[in-house]
Parts: structure tokens; C-alpha cells; sequence
């Protein structure tokens, strides 16, 4: 009862403000928000920065509109993908979004995207009780480019009481370390993906994927049907793209562990430079 009267209170002062201005962490941007819609277990809402100066450098293709089937289609693709290293063991994959939490926030996230200004991104926020307290999977939405940018900073993530307030302030902001990064099936949409701290620089980075979406829906024959994921036959060419795909990450994931060991060299080298001088017998 704590928990969801917990919730409850932030989500009201969130709902209630249409321009409500929020400072994040010590030294974090501050940003503004309106147009909540749902409740306190699921809601999404328009966020931008508070600092005008900020908002203006966003230049987002805005507003949109979705055909429910089609962002249905999107949403029940995305995966996470566990993080590991090259040679470990096959990296474990799950869908972000179960049918029903799709079917939640579907509408909602259509009408955000319809008032959304080029200015500002969307959010949107799940929380659901839990035995040990409420997982929170939040995070954030926007066009730019032709392409849809897709920011994941919680999935199924138990907060603790004192936590809930400050994730649904901030849903682009991860509660803790994420250790899987957003993806898409099939693969060969993902323009990109990679790293954000749109939330704030301090603390850990959410996961963002950037989807060539225009590609993919018109790649459907027919558009897909909401709860559905047609698996379409390939050609020759299509299976030589996600080979392509894969090898792309498989070399980014090299290219990952090269850095990392020079920064361990380089730290190994730093640590004996600063060792001292044997004294002489």
C-alpha cells in the first residue's frame, strides 16, 4: 500500500504540472513536461529541456503520425540483449515488451507523438508491483532525421520505496546499471545503437537505438497486424545484409576490447611509472 501510495503522489504532481520543471541530480539538466496520460502504473508524457537556449537545438520531425499497426509492429521487435564479451557465452535476449503492457501504452504513445513539438521527446513509464516492491521499464521516444530513436533506461528494474519518485520524475535516467543493450529484429534496421547519458551525465547511461523505420514498414507485405511478427522469407540479398549486420557488431565489439585493453595497458604502464625507485644496497 506504501509503494502505490508512493507512486500515486509523484505521478499526481507530474500529471497535474503542464509545464512542470524538474532539476535531475546535482549538476543535471532540468527539464519541463507536459501532456501526462494514463496513471501511475503507466503513463507517458512530453519532456524537453527547461533552458530554452537547449530546447531550440532540437530540431525533431514533429509531430507524427503512427498507424497503430505499424508502431505495434515496432514495439513488440524490440529486444534486449544481455551484455558480454567476444568469447563469452551466447548473449541472452529478451523481448522489452510483453503484449499487453504493448497494448497499454500504444495509444498513448500515439498521441504523444501527435502534440509532440520538434523540441520535445516522449516518455513513457511502466510500473508494476512486484513481490520484493514495483519493476519500473521506462524510458523515451523521437524522430530526428527520418529515424526513430528508441532510449531504453529501465527494464523490469525493483526499485525501493525512496527510489520511485525520482524514476518516474526522470524515466530516461537509469535507476541502476543496465547490463543489456536495446536492439530490433531484424537487425538490419538498427541504423545504430550505443550509449546515452540523455538523462543526465552523472550515474549510469541508458541504451539508445536509432531505426531506420521507414525501411522496415515498408519492408512489411502486408503492414503487420498489432500483436503479431510475421516472419517474411529472404532473399539472397536480405540474408547477406544480416550477415553484414552481424559482422558489423562482431567488429564493434572488437574494436570495444582493443580500447579496453589499452586503457588497462596504459594504466598498468601509469601505475609503474609512479612506482618507486629501488633503493640501492
Amino acid at each position: 500500500m506504501f509503494h502505490v501510495l508512493l507512486a500515486g503522489a509523484a505521478f499526481s504532481r507530474i500529471g497535474l504540472a503542464i509545464a512542470l520543471c524538474v532539476c535531475v541530480g546535482c549538476g543535471g539538466p532540468v527539464f519541463t513536461s507536459r501532456m501526462s496520460q494514463g496513471d501511475a502504473s503507466a503513463f507517458t508524457r512530453l519532456d524537453s529541456y527547461a533552458d530554452p537556449e537547449k530546447a531550440a537545438d532540437l530540431h525533431y520531425d514533429q509531430p507524427v503520425e503512427w498507424k497503430d499497426a505499424d508502431l505495434a509492429e515496432i514495439l513488440n521487435r524490440l529486444l534486449l540483449v544481455e551484455r558480454v564479451g567476444l568469447l563469452d557465452r551466447t548473449p541472452r535476449t529478451q523481448s522489452v515488451f510483453t503484449s499487453d503492457e504493448i497494448s497499454t501504452l500504444l495509444p498513448r504513445i500515439s498521441q504523444s507523438f501527435r502534440a509532440a513539438r520538434s523540441s520535445e521527446w516522449v516518455v513513457f513509464c511502466l510500473l508494476n508491483p512486484s513481490a520484493g516492491g514495483q519493476e519500473l521499464t521506462s524510458g523515451g521516444l523521437f524522430v530526428k532525421e527520418r529515424r526513430l530513436h528508441i532510449v531504453l533506461a529501465n527494464h523490469r528494474e525493483l526499485l525501493r520505496p525512496e527510489e520511485v519518485q525520482a524514476a518516474l520524475t526522470n524515466p530516461i535516467r537509469p535507476v541502476r546499471h543496465m547490463g543489456s543493450s536495446l536492439t530490433f529484429d531484424p537487425v538490419r534496421f538498427v541504423a545504430s545503437s550505443g550509449a546515452t547519458w540523455m538523462g543526465g551525465s552523472t550515474g549510469s547511461s541508458a541504451s539508445e537505438m536509432i531505426l531506420d523505420y521507414k525501411a522496415f514498414l515498408a519492408s512489411l507485405k502486408p503492414a503487420g497486424t498489432f500483436g503479431s511478427v510475421p516472419m517474411q522469407p529472404q532473399a539472397g540479398g536480405a540474408d547477406m545484409r544480416d550477415l553484414r549486420d552481424q559482422v558489423r557488431l562482431l567488429k564493434e565489439e572488437v574494436e570495444r576490447l582493443k580500447e579496453q585493453l589499452k586503457s588497462q595497458s596504459d594504466e598498468l604502464s601509469r601505475l609503474k611509472d609512479r612506482r618507486p625507485f629501488p633503493v640501492p644496497r
